[in-house]
């Protein structure tokens, strides 16, 4: 499994350029750290099923000695794998535009990593059920649906989960962050055992 991870990050050894111009433009822009390191680890997720499917990748990928669990299992573990390397370079990034180390503090690495493996767990079943030509359509669709009822809908729920917002927020941070933990824990489990059964059934 660790050369299937290899192989993902080996095959964008090109775009590591263009992820560290990003990681500089956010960070010259102000963006948060959690953001950085979520929308180019994010990147790297996105590029890591566009080589799959790229000439039937995925036709050669399977005739390896690899089964499919692992083949799968590659893809979840290698999303976390990228972000922890991206702490590092968002540091040295921070130091060449501010001239100073920015220290994270451990809710911002909880924090982005608990964001990557959210968006993981939501887009890698799509990928593996559907086409890339397909994918870009939905996310479109759904983006832009939430742009348009993302006000009404932030309304409905402080009107109607009123107490239970107020019950969360009365959380501490640590049981704030451990509910989330949690709760992203599970989603993430049981998108990697959704995307496994999607991948076996597939026919390259």
């Amino acid at each position: 499994m660790l050369n299937l991870i290899k192989k993902d990050i080996f095959l964008q050894k090109k775009l590591f350029v263009l992820y560290a111009g990003l990681i500089l433009f956010y960070i010259w822009s102000d963006f948060s750290t959690v953001l950085t390191i979520t929308l180019t680890s994010s990147m790297f997720v996105l590029h890591s099923h566009y080589y799959d499917e790229k000439d039937r990748a995925n036709v050669l990928l399977n005739a390896l000695p690899y089964t499919r669990k692992e083949i799968i299992s590659s893809k979840y573990i290698g999303a976390l794998t990228f972000t922890l390397m991206l702490i590092p370079t968002v540091i040295i990034g921070h130091f060449i535009i501010d001239g100073s180390f920015i220290q994270l503090s451990v809710k911002d690495i909880v924090l982005s990593l608990l964001s990557v493996m959210l968006f993981t767990a939501f887009y890698l079943p799509f990928f593996y059920k559907f086409t890339q030509q397909y994918l870009l359509i939905a996310f479109s669709a759904v983006f832009s649906m939430l742009v348009i009822i993302a006000p009404r809908a932030a309304e409905y729920i402080v009107n109607h989960f009123g107490e239970i917002i107020e019950t969360i927020t009365s959380f501490s941070s640590l049981q704030f962050y451990g509910l989330l933990s949690v709760v992203v824990l599970i989603c993430y489990g049981l998108s990697w055992l959704l995307s496994v059964k999607i991948y076996q059934r597939k026919a390259f």
